[in-house]
């Protein structure tokens, strides 16, 4: 889940667990509850994601998690192809890639 607006908000009274490059483990005190945050930036969209336990929680893929929301922010694709050169894939609307070309990109919108 995006938590960028509600990042501060979100994280309050969390237990930080254990850090990584720019991710925190978090835990919910009340339920016990993991969490995989992205650590605060003021310049990236910042996500949150539940995990069932602590093992190889650096690990989890979120780039399936941003895609998603990058097709959703723009509201799907578009009817016209994605300008990379063998792609057949429809570009986002409003772009000029398709949402694995965009997020190569490091367009994170």
């Amino acid at each position: 889940m995006e938590i960028g607006q509600n990042y501060t908000e979100f994280v309050a009274g969390m237990r930080c667990v254990d850090t990584g490059d720019w991710i925190k483990l978090l835990q919910c005190p009340e339920c016990g509850q993991l969490w995989r945050v992205d650590a605060w930036d003021k310049y990236q969209t910042l996500y949150a994601s539940k995990l069932s336990t602590p093992e190889g929680w650096k690990l989890t893929d979120m780039v399936s998690l941003i895609k998603k929301r990058m097709v959703e922010n723009h509201g799907g694709a578009d009817t016209s192809p994605c300008l990379a050169k063998g792609c057949k894939h429809f570009a986002l609307k409003g772009r000029a890639y398709c949402v694995d070309h965009f997020y190569e990109t490091g367009a994170r919108a």
